[in-house]
């Protein structure tokens, strides 16, 4: 992971039954603020095709997935939780936002 697709993978990643690596960083596509990401790695011959599923805006949808990983199910669903966003009005963790939990499904 670089700049370009995301940096600073922290959490544990997780695997599906396909042998798919998920996980998260703390760092957004292109280097955009410290929104996050979440990740698929996919296993192909000579080595592992990388995609970014979600890019983090910091805002009601969440940001800095990074603490927990995610958890992936056998029906393509992926379930995490940010430490920022969501309801921007909450200082809990400080500005903006208290975080939230988020569905992705492929």
């Amino acid at each position: 992971m670089g700049e370009s697709d995301g940096a600073n993978p922290y959490a544990a990643p997780s695997f599906d039954l396909a042998g798919n690596v998920f996980g998260t960083s703390d760092i957004g596509v292109n280097g955009s603020g410290s929104s996050g990401a979440v990740y698929k790695l996919s296993q192909i011959s000579g080595g592992w095709s990388e995609s970014t599923l979600y890019t983090f805006t910091d805002t009601t949808d969440g940001a800095e997935p990074y603490f927990d990983g995610v958890l992936v199910n056998g029906s393509g669903e992926i379930f995490g939780s940010t430490t920022e966003g969501g309801t921007l009005s909450c200082t809990i963790n400080g500005p903006p936002g208290c975080g939230v939990v988020y569905e992705i499904t492929l």
